[in-house]
């Protein structure tokens, strides 16, 4: 059974497929304890939403490699990181099923590693999602584990939380001033994804039809904004210039989103249900469910007539947002700025971003992410910020736990199923700079290493508890002061107490 369809409410953060990160950690200088004995080589997948973060960050020379307390130094071979999806990565632990698969991590599976489960399978020593299991699905892995369902064998660790970036990709005939900020309000966000399809109730449904233009277009949505229109010359700040024609502002806006289920779609599809729950609370989930039902999940490569790319990564997804005019998209802020996906920032820009082979242009257009709402729904008085702050760090609430947050777990081995690190209105629930659109990304570690099912009371068992305990020490402990860059932020510090003990002594033999 599809497990979207048991989910509650609300479920929380990314998922992508197919980067593979190897571990490159190079020495053990800084060694906080005594040198255990680890295994190798060892391998984890799922959520690419934490994929930059772990080759980057976590799992680098200067991370893990320079406070590792294994005997023998962790290499670029100890450890391997496949992005896959969050999906895949609870498939794979048994939280859907209550058994395992681990063909759901391609790499572990085909490597022909020595280290084998007691099934003599290369299963993963973590996996990492962005939507937390439930109690249900916590059962299932522990049935998966060779434990009864009632006990509890996996544990849920947060490792990062990220702000999720709006990208607008305008037609190549509407333009704005270069360089010029746009400010997306909390009414007409959700309406970008649920195109001209009326919702139930009293909800139009869409950016409706306005000062000329038809619904759904994006001179309509300059103009629901609050811009004015031009047809010559060069707009200025407030303007929008329309070329008219094919490529100027009356054409339609193209909402691009996640081909399969993504905890990435969660974590955006959940903020759209805290601002319009009567449209998008159905919606809610990792599920590839959308009110609209003209979403774009597959793209012709720049140039191509026959060849695709699918939006089945957020990197994907953010190319394909950036290499065709009048689409816009959302994904983790670390893929929307790399220059691989298209290089978005807060600042209209010329792009000529290509999906295809090297010498194909996209037509010359711009970018832009949007800096969003963050104090409620009110259009007057709205206030705005961006998703970065200085040094690239994720402009997300870390000091103060946030309304949706407060049900975290006091038990290690309870569920973090539900927590959303987002709030329309949290410059009044936290700070008046932070940015509303963030999301927590958790790694799923056992609590015993040695159940019948993993590894069995053997020498192994030792070896990878061993590893995956020395990691995630240095992940939750100097690992949450180094992930602030590459547009990550920590957790909230109010999570560290309840989070170290499901380190330590969570994680065992």
């Amino acid at each position: 059974m599809n497990r979207h369809h048991k989910r509650r409410r609300f479920a929380t953060l990314a998922a992508c497929v197919g980067t593979t990160a190897a571990l490159a950690v190079l020495g053990s200088a800084g060694a906080a304890s005594a040198s255990v004995t680890c295994g190798a080589p060892g391998f984890a997948s799922g959520s690419s939403f934490q994929s930059t973060a772990q080759h980057s960050v976590f799992l680098t020379s200067a991370g893990w490699g320079a406070h590792s307390s294994c005997s023998v130094a962790p290499t670029a071979s100890t450890l391997t990181y496949t992005a896959t999806a969050s999906g895949p990565g609870l498939e794979e632990f048994g939280n859907t099923a209550g058994h395992f698969l681990p063909e759901k991590d391609p790499t572990a599976f085909g490597s022909g590693a020595a280290i084998k489960d007691k099934n003599g399978d290369v299963l993963d020593f973590f996996v990492g999602t962005d939507d937390a299991p439930t109690p249900r699905e916590l059962g299932e892995a522990a049935l998966a584990a060779g434990t009864l369902h009632s006990q509890k064998a996996e544990i849920t660790i947060p490792i990062a939380q990220e702000p999720m970036a709006i990208m607008l990709s305008l037609p190549a005939g509407c333009k704005l001033l270069a360089g010029s900020s746009v400010d997306l309000n909390n009414t007409t966000l959700p309406q970008l994804w649920e195109g001209t399809t009326a919702a139930s109730g009293g909800d139009p449904g869409g950016v409706q039809a306005q000062n000329g233009y038809a619904i759904n277009t994006w001179g309509a949505f300059f103009s629901q904004l609050g811009y004015t229109k031009i047809t010559s010359g060069s707009p200025t700040s407030g303007q929008f210039l329309d070329e008219e024609g094919l490529t100027g502002c009356g054409q339609e806006i193209k909402p691009q989103v996640r081909q399969t289920s993504s905890g990435t779609s969660f974590v955006f599809k959940s903020y759209l249900a805290q601002v319009n729950p009567s449209v998008w609370n159905g919606f809610a989930a990792d599920a590839p469910t959308w009110p609209n039902g003209s979403v774009v999940t597959t793209n012709l490569k720049t140039g191509s007539g026959t060849e695709f790319l699918k939006n089945d990564t957020g990197g994907h997804l953010a190319q394909n947002t950036a290499a065709n005019a009048g689409s816009v998209g959302y994904t983790n802020t670390a893929d929307a700025a790399s220059s691989t996906n298209g290089g978005f920032t807060n600042a209209a820009t010329i792009s000529k971003f290509s999906t295809g082979t090297p010498g194909t242009e996209s037509p010359e257009h711009q970018i832009v992410w949007a800096e969003v709402q963050n104090n409620g729904l009110s259009t007057s008085g709205a206030t705005y910020t961006d998703p970065v702050v200085s040094g690239g760090v994720g402009n997300c609430e870390t000091s103060k736990i946030l309304p949706a947050e407060e049900g975290f777990p006091y038990s290690y081995t309870d569920s973090w199923y539900g927590l959303l690190a987002s709030d329309p209105n949290i410059s009044e629930d936290a700070s008046a700079v932070d940015y509303p659109i963030c999301g927590l990304t958790y790694d799923l570690v056992f609590h015993h290493y040695s159940n019948k099912h993993l590894y069995g009371q053997t020498t192994t068992a030792h070896e990878v508890a061993n590893t995956v305990k020395d990691l995630f020490e240095y992940i939750t402990g100097p690992g949450q002061s180094d992930i602030q860059s590459h547009d990550y932020t920590r957790y909230p510090t109010g999570f560290q107490s309840h989070v170290s003990l499901a380190v330590n002594p969570g994680i065992g033999f």
